[in-house]
């Protein structure tokens, strides 16, 4: 019979309990009342024992309350410091983590033996973690472990994804790498603070971006994308420094961190920053683009091609009744490549159709960071029409490569109008700006 010895000695025989108090627990943290479920949910967390952790697990953790499931992910890791709930939460989740089946559970059950501090359980974990990573559905898995993380808060939450960092898949992956700098900028933790401040020092592009972001949004300093400089304010203020009031998710969750705006003498592309390493421009080069419009697109086009650093690789999309990418594959933006992609620009005529779908799709088979979609009618032709479905489609398919999707809407009409609306949600749900453009 489980029993535990607490703060003045006192032996508890937490099983028994747990018995005489699961019936009244069991409706609780069902109840309809948020009060009463975090209630019960602070009350589980003084009963180690793995029927316990089975309520926090299913019922707080499945909750579609934010608050709840936090809050049940904060107990349950306060549990994991007695092996039969550790036991429990392998016995639950290690069969389909390694069949590659993993159930909403698995990566909750997941993250909770990496945060453990019984040592051969978090190493154990850890080899799950790592198995994973060498396996070719594994790397999608622990994407999704790491969005599961962002979902939690504090330092239960942090120190499993700082282990994510020291994986090779980090190294080699853009969404993985993407997918746990995210998940840091969302847990609220100190050391989430501390790894993100000697990230910067490592990363380019669009996780630059969004650690210069999170870091500007989260101590209301303007310092910058130096590395140096954060650690200087970091090192000053990490004592005494605590998190403002949390900023309203996005429609993608909270994991919207876009981009700051650049310097003025930083290449932008109708005012937003191109910040990515590697960069597709989409074009519409559909009928109802002709005049002025289509000639200010490729005017604008081709000056924020022309100011791409060398060392950025880019392509370009024009689209009509389908899409036309310029190159087979990214290319660095050498002056002879920027000098083709500008001919290729100017060339294009204007054709019926506005394939939408396809030519974000199109975007999205390049190993890039940031797309630039810009558009100035609704979708028309192609696989999918419907604006609510091109963005669950793309969205989803978006889910495992991490890409900003940044839209720019070319003469759309009022604001809120369905086409605006369209455009707005689009760069919301995958990390990206929308920008309304003049004609």
């Amino acid at each position: 019979m489980a029993s535990a010895t607490f703060a003045g000695g006192q032996d508890r025989d937490v099983a028994a309990e747990f018995k005489a108090a699961k019936t009244s627990l069991t409706t609780q943290i069902k109840d309809r009342k948020k009060e009463t479920r975090l209630a019960a949910v602070a009350k589980l967390e003084n009963f180690p024992t793995p029927e316990a952790a089975k309520l926090l697990l299913f019922q707080g953790l499945g909750s579609k309350d934010d608050e709840v499931s936090r809050a049940s992910f904060d107990s349950l890791a306060k549990l994991t410091s007695n092996k039969e709930v550790c036991d429990y939460l392998t016995t639950t989740v290690a069969k389909q983590w390694k069949q590659g089946k993993p159930q909403p559970e698995t990566f909750a059950g997941i993250a909770l033996l990496l945060a453990s501090e019984l040592p051969e359980v978090h190493e154990d974990a850890l080899a799950l973690v790592r198995d994973a990573a060498d396996r070719p559905s594994g790397r999608n898995n622990l994407i999704v472990l790491a969005d599961e993380l962002a979902n939690c808060r504090g330092e239960s939450a942090a120190r499993p994804l700082i282990e994510l960092l020291e994986l090779p898949l980090f190294e080699k992956d853009f969404a993985f790498r993407r997918a746990v700098e995210q998940a840091l900028c969302r847990v609220r933790a100190k050391t989430a603070i501390t790894a993100l401040v000697t990230l910067l020092g490592k990363m380019k592009g669009e996780i630059r971006s969004d650690i210069v972001k999170y870091l500007t949004n989260t101590s209301g300093q303007q310092l910058g994308f130096e590395a140096s400089v954060w650690q200087t304010w970091w090192f000053q203020n990490e004592k005494d420094f605590t998190f403002p009031p949390e900023q309203k998710q996005s429609a993608a969750g909270g994991t919207n961190i876009a981009a700051p705006r650049p310097p003025p003498a930083g290449p932008s592309y109708y005012g937003l920053p191109l910040s990515g390493a590697k960069i597709i421009f989409v074009i519409d080069t559909s009928g109802s683009m002709r005049g002025p419009r289509i000639l200010a697109a490729k005017r604008e086009l081709c000056r924020a091609i022309q100011e791409l650093p060398a060392d950025v690789e880019f392509n370009v999309i024009a689209f009509n009744g389908r899409a036309y990418p310029w190159q087979g594959k990214l290319v660095s933006a050498a002056d002879d490549s920027k000098q083709s992609a500008i001919y290729f620009v100017m060339a294009q005529n204007l054709d019926t159709g506005t394939a939408s779908y396809d030519a974000l799709e199109a975007a999205l088979q390049f190993e890039g960071e940031a797309i630039y979609f810009l558009t100035d009618g609704a979708p028309f032709g192609g696989k999918i029409t419907s604006p609510p479905d091109i963005i669950r489609a793309i969205t989803r398919l978006n889910q495992f490569r991490r890409m900003t999707i940044n839209s720019l809407g070319i003469g759309v009409g009022p604001p809120g109008n369905t086409f605006d609306t369209f455009l707005s949600t689009l760069a919301d749900q995958n990390f990206g700006a929308y920008e309304r453009v003049d004609q």
